[in-house]
């Protein structure tokens, strides 16, 4: 099932562009659903993809958000995920959206049905970073849901360990969206598709044929 990809040339197209396949997955996961889970990135290149986003007009009732992964701090820590999703779907929010936590120690959930994912020049989705998961946290097929991921190096911009979704748990979702911009992002995104056989978390998810993923890159 190989990957659409979609390249925008402005980053106000980008962000607009973004939103679209989302919003489409969050409404075909409505349709046969009372109510649908989606999973959402923290970091700053999400930030205004996710404020169009709040102000779509979706039954936001019906949605439960939850982070992709989560830094292992305090839950008023300024860097924790869940209160930045909160600060950048603040319109969504006061429309009824319910976030939650991706939870205090790792453990199953069930899986989100939508999931929107950045990424890093080293080629890491969530907090499933090169070198420091094992294969089977990287298996679509795998049966783990939320895992404990120690990132080898600490990103010194957030140096934490994490909890974060299994490649398992982001295969089984109905769609999976993925979203970056700049020249670095490009770079990493072209060495990922050339993966034969995929060895880097973003290389796989775009190599596995569980789900179809729609990337949107700036």
């Amino acid at each position: 099932m190989a990957a659409e990809l979609i390249e925008y040339g402005s980053p106000d197209a980008w962000v607009a562009g973004a939103v679209q396949p989302l919003t489409r997955a969050i409404a075909d996961a409505l349709e046969d659903r009372d109510e649908v889970c989606i999973a959402l990135p923290g970091g700053r290149s999400p930030a205004p993809i996710l404020e169009r986003l709040a102000v779509e007009p979706l039954p936001w009732e019906r949605i439960i958000a939850i982070p992709t992964d989560e830094r292992l701090v305090p839950d008023d820590h300024p860097a924790r995920n869940l209160g930045f999703l909160a600060r950048n779907l603040a319109t969504a929010v006061a429309h009824g959206l319910k976030l939650e936590s991706l939870g205090p120690t790792p453990g199953p959930l069930v899986p989100p049905d939508v999931v929107f994912l950045g990424f890093g020049e080293d080629r890491h989705i969530a907090s499933l970073f090169p070198g420091s998961v094992p294969a089977s946290t990287l298996d679509p097929e795998g049966a783990g849901e939320v895992v404990v991921v120690t990132p080898d190096p600490l990103p010194p911009d957030a140096p934490y360990p994490r909890l974060s979704l299994s490649m398992g748990a982001i295969a089984r979702a109905r769609h999976v969206v993925v979203a970056a911009s700049g020249t670095g992002k490009r770079r990493a995104l072209g060495e990922a598709l050339a993966e034969r056989p995929a060895w880097s978390p973003l290389g796989i998810l775009l190599a596995q044929d569980r789900v179809s993923v729609v990337v949107c890159i700036g």
